[in-house]
């Protein structure tokens, strides 16, 4: 690798968080053992492994589950790098807001907390191996309703958490997903874009005309979380049918 060849590519790139996110990966592509990045989104996820595939960076890509949608990219030998938790509900109707909302309570930053999945009667949770001993010294309530959190080996889940869903609409366009989405008019879709309650890949997104690409994750206040997959055909009349997955 032509480490300033590398840095100048960075420089170039017109997204602050984009640089900061490459520059990160790239420290840890120089370290010595060689590190691995914290949590990230699949999104960005592509982003440093067409940087990697570009500068000849050898890396894996860890993650417990093929469900999973945070992801850790590996530049060097870190298998035990993340930790599965899991929780019995014991008829607590703890949300996924509640799971996320008591991490975020004790410290833990955003990158350091992976997916987090909820069912009947259990919850699976994973985080950067690093905070463990936040997790097992200080994760004791929940909702004020005292707990037991064990750490496991595997995440073993029994329900399904994507529902596959079909839009057929003009075009990708944000607000038309949006207005569909929450069966909504136009108008109101745009406002509600506006207003800062629409995300595209964890990002906040007010561009009513912002196309949507495959593998793009829109999450919607009051509405929910959605990825899109794939345009399977068009109609007759020319619309798209597009195939999405709803977050359960």
């Amino acid at each position: 690798m032509n480490r300033l060849e590398a840095i100048a590519y960075i420089k170039k790139r017109t997204d602050k968080e984009e640089r900061l996110l490459l520059s990160k990966a790239l420290d840890q592509y120089q370290k010595e053992p060689k590190g691995y990045t914290n949590f990230i989104a699949l999104c960005q996820a592509n982003l440093i492994l067409n940087f990697c595939k570009r500068f000849q960076l050898p890396y894996q890509i860890r993650r417990v589950n093929p469900l999973c949608e945070k992801i850790i990219v590996d530049f060097g030998n870190n298998p035990q790098s993340i930790s599965i938790y899991k929780i019995q509900k014991e008829n607590h109707p703890f949300e996924h807001r509640d799971i996320l909302g008591t991490l975020f309570s004790l410290g833990l930053a955003s990158d350091r907390i992976g997916d987090i999945f909820v069912e009947k009667d259990v919850v699976y949770f994973t985080v950067m191996e690093s905070v463990d001993p936040i997790i097992e010294q200080d994760l004791r309530t929940i909702k004020r309703q005292p707990i037991s959190v064990k750490k496991v080996d595997e995440i073993i889940l029994n329900e399904t958490h994507r529902v596959p869903i079909q839009l057929v609409i003009t075009s990708n366009r944000l607000d038309n997903i949006v207005s569909k989405l929450m069966k909504k008019n136009r108008t109101s879709a745009q406002e509600w874009i506006r207003l800062g309650n629409v995300f595209v890949n964890e990002r906040v997104c007010s561009d009513i005309h912002k196309e949507l690409i495959e593998q793009d994750v829109l999450s919607i206040r009051h509405c929910g979380k959605f990825s899109f997959q794939k345009i399977t055909h068009y109609t007759k009349n020319g619309k798209g049918v597009y195939q999405f997955e709803q977050y359960r």
